[in-house]
């Protein structure tokens, strides 16, 4: 998110506040003294109305307006509140103008990893046509070749991408017993590229909905949780992945009642 423009938002606010070119000058002269604590209140209740899942940060948002603190700290104090997966979600429901671009902007990246899928599918649908390998020779070189790249990937993940989410370079490979979510988001996005390069029985991407990106997205819970509700498909691949933990994963949505109970009465003895 970029800093807002202080300079188009005041010009905004006299607008509103002023009908003649006297109060105009009133009102920008007002803007431009020292330091308004009633007015900051006022901005900041407006902003806390249209972004309730800000609310434990009303302290530097006042500290912002005060010039006390830099944007920076509004953007963590952003990272931090959108931990409320709950308050975040209700927010985005009823402010469903942001919620679709939210949305949106999932569906897009689920489009680039979709397209993905299907060129590498349709390429090696050609090279299973020309190759003189048999189907059994295929697969063990696909799977070597997998073994490795995704080796290769895990250690890389963190040196391609710290410098642009934390400003600096990070060197340590995901491994789950550091970044469980990421490692089992990342390992299930690969799988699912794996299955689609198999000669026999590949997964035919142009088949299914499209929703493997966002299915990833939900894997990032799978460690945190107890239950994890997911398709047939999802669970037979998060099955392979050797994840700790005492998650379930719960492919048919009939089981989920009894599994809920389940853990409910696991935890009433843990707390008796």
């Amino acid at each position: 998110m970029e800093e807002p423009d202080r300079k188009q938002i005041t010009e905004d606010i006299i607008a509103k506040m002023a009908s003649n070119r006297s109060q105009r000058r009133a009102a920008a002269k007002a803007l431009r003294g020292p330091s308004d604590t009633h007015l900051h209140q006022i901005l900041i209740d407006e902003f806390l109305s249209k972004y309730p899942f800000l609310q434990s940060g009303k302290k530097v948002l006042a500290a912002y307006l005060a010039r006390q603190v830099g944007w920076e700290e509004v953007e963590d104090l952003l990272r931090t509140s959108l931990r409320d997966i709950v308050g975040f979600s209700e927010w985005l429901v009823a402010n469903w103008r942001h919620g679709q671009a939210f949305v949106g902007n999932l569906r897009d990246r689920n489009g680039h990893f979709q397209n993905a899928l299907i060129n590498i599918y349709t390429k090696m649908r050609d090279l299973f046509e020309h190759t003189k390998l048999s189907q059994e020779e295929a697969t063990r070189l696909i799977k070597e070749t997998y073994s490795r790249q995704r080796k290769q990937f895990l250690d890389g993940f963190a040196a391609t991408n710290s410098p642009k989410i934390l400003g600096k370079e990070a060197l340590a490979p995901l491994a789950y017993e550091h970044t469980p979510s990421l490692f089992a988001a990342m390992h299930f996005l690969m799988d699912v590229a794996y299955l689609s390069t198999l000669p026999k029985d590949p997964r035919n991407p142009r088949k299914h909905a499209g929703s493997d990106f966002a299915d990833a997205m939900h894997v990032l819970f799978l460690p945190k949780v107890d239950i994890f509700r997911a398709d047939q498909f999802s669970c037979s691949v998060l099955r392979k992945i050797e994840l700790s933990g005492t998650m379930v994963l719960c492919p048919s949505l009939q089981e989920l009642p009894a599994l809920i109970r389940e853990v409910a009465k696991e935890r009433a003895v843990i707390n008796a």
